[in-house]
């Protein structure tokens, strides 16, 4: 449990100093539902999800959050919202590719 207490103390430190990092705000939510603070820890994704909406790793997270917190039809709004937007989502191989200057233009 200590670790758990240090990364959350890390984490809104971390959010201290750049409150608008959404990833900042999942890995709290992830330390709040280890610790069983499922209402926090979705307060957290929530906040994941106003500041950057189209991710739809975050809205998976919200799904099971609201699944585990017996809210079955909120969780399935948000796993539909999940899975419509993972498509979209570019993989990271991809994206650093498209990143990298052509052999064309060397």
């Amino acid at each position: 449990m200590r670790n758990l207490a240090s990364a959350e103390k890390d984490l809104k430190a971390a959010l201290s100093w750049s409150p608008q990092t959404a990833y900042l705000h999942d890995q709290l939510a992830d330390v709040y539902a280890v610790q069983g603070k499922k209402e926090q820890a979705l307060n957290e994704v929530r906040k994941a999800v106003a500041l950057h909406p189209v991710k739809w790793s975050y809205h998976e997270h919200a799904s099971r959050l609201l699944f585990q917190l017996g809210r079955k039809e909120q969780a399935r709004e948000e796993r539909l919202k999940a899975e419509a937007l993972k498509p979209y989502e570019p993989q990271y191989g991809e994206a650093l590719k498209a990143s990298l200057p052509s052999a064309d233009s060397r």
